[in-house]
């Protein structure tokens, strides 16, 4: 038993160590996105011999008051429609109420028909770890995936609650291209001169939101309560809130240069997200660069 410590020691060590030479033969989580962005862009690719026609004023004046004033002010009449878009921006984004914030980068790509979605994102929550994720919607489900130092998995789930909250999502970007709001997919009521619900039909599911447009046409917030977040294993329905403000044109659209995600949780609000303007927004792109 004397000599049985220093064996035991060496034995873990080359465990250790051959965990390591493992994980350096896992492709970091960037590549596993890069390959399911191209994918979408690919799946969503316009027929041959199609044009991009553009928006006209009567497509948008088909839509209530409120959408009507906020798609004007966002420039997208004589716009072309698109179907694939592909764009970076950095923020800040918070792992706990406690937590400090955290700078990121997204790489992201959507798509509209065939509906898609592969968000990245990376950070560094601690001097000496980063972490990276996968938010994505495709085929028809959601999947969210975390690693560690973009090999080590954290976290991998699917289900219902996770396609629900990517579809939310999916409804919720769309004011970076705002183009999208005319998915032929989407309805929209209104419910007074400020605000309008929409509602989006991915085959037999439906998710709403209600947008909140100002007077001057931009949209202020987008509230939804058929967002899910994981507590521990168990998925909880939410309301789910985004306000935008600061608005820049950005390639002749006008989109915002402040957005932020917030929790309502039992105890009050928990803002999570920041993002900035987009670095980057590309139209109908048919690969990545």
């Amino acid at each position: 038993m004397k000599n049985s410590f220093p064996v035991i020691a060496f034995a873990t060590v080359v465990l250790v160590f051959l965990a390591f030479l493992a994980l350096l033969y896992v492709p970091p989580l960037k590549s596993y996105w890069a390959k399911e962005a191209g994918d979408l862009l690919a799946e969503a690719a316009d027929p041959v011999g199609s044009t991009n026609a553009l928006i006209t004023e009567a497509e948008v004046d088909r839509l209530p008051e409120p959408m009507r004033r906020y798609l004007k002010f966002a420039g997208v009449v004589g716009k072309p429609h698109l179907n694939r878009v592909h764009l970076k921006m950095r923020g800040q984004f918070k792992m706990g109420t406690n937590a400090d914030w955290m700078r990121v980068t997204v790489d992201q790509v959507s798509t509209l028909q065939p509906p898609g979605r592969s968000f990245y994102i990376h950070g560094k929550p601690w001097p000496f770890a980063a972490i990276s994720g996968i938010d994505s919607y495709r085929a028809g489900e959601g999947r969210m995936r975390i690693r560690l130092f973009s090999r080590i998995p954290l976290l991998d789930v699917k289900g219902d609650e996770i396609t629900e909250s990517a579809l939310v999502t999916m409804l919720n970007d769309m004011v970076l291209f705002p183009q999208a709001f005319l998915s032929t997919n989407i309805r929209y009521q209104a419910l007074d001169a400020q605000s309008v619900e929409a509602t989006l039909a991915v085959g037999a599911r439906r998710v709403s939101a209600v947008l909140g447009i100002n007077a001057k046409g931009e949209l202020t917030n987008f509230t939804s309560t058929n967002r899910w977040r994981l507590e521990g294993k168990t998925s909880v329905r939410e309301t789910w809130s985004t306000p935008f403000s600061r608005y820049t044109n950005l390639g002749g659209i006008q989109v915002p240069g402040r957005g932020e995600a917030i929790h309502f949780y039992e105890d009050g609000p928990f803002p999570y997200a920041r993002f900035a303007v987009p670095e980057l927004i590309r139209l109908n792109p048919t690969n990545l660069e």
